[in-house]
């Protein structure tokens, strides 16, 4: 079944080895969130098989967003959005289905940044 709806952010964390830990699954209580990334959008669990994220330290937002799935469908709104929000040092995408986030949010921390930008239609 295809996507329809995502959910996109955009994020500067310090290094890719930090991104990558920040989304290290961990199922050892089933009562407590998979990982950092679930914890802080406020859940405990999402199917990773919907998710999608990359990691560019080139600062170049086409480039980071490439790629991924329906891409073509939210890349232009998406370099906008983030030129509108004055986001210029994002190295890191995020993408998901819309049903696997209830509360998307946004996250300021002192290790890192995540800037939710909103839902896109994913045309097939």
């Amino acid at each position: 079944m295809a996507m329809e709806l995502c959910h996109i952010w955009l994020a500067r964390f310090p290094s890719e080895s930090a991104f990558d830990e920040y989304f290290d699954e961990n199922y050892e209580d089933d009562d407590a969130p998979i990982n950092s990334f679930s914890k802080e959008q406020g859940q405990t669990f999402y199917d990773h098989d919907w998710l999608e994220r990359s990691f560019k330290s080139s600062g170049d937002l086409r480039q980071l967003i490439q790629g991924h799935s329906y891409a073509d469908s939210y890349i232009e709104k998406v370099i906008a959005e983030a030129a509108s929000r004055n986001i210029k040092n994002a190295n890191c995408f995020i993408m998901a289905d819309s049903a696997e986030f209830h509360t998307p949010r946004s996250i300021s921390s002192a290790s890192h940044e995540i800037w939710y930008l909103g839902t896109c239609k994913c045309d097939v």
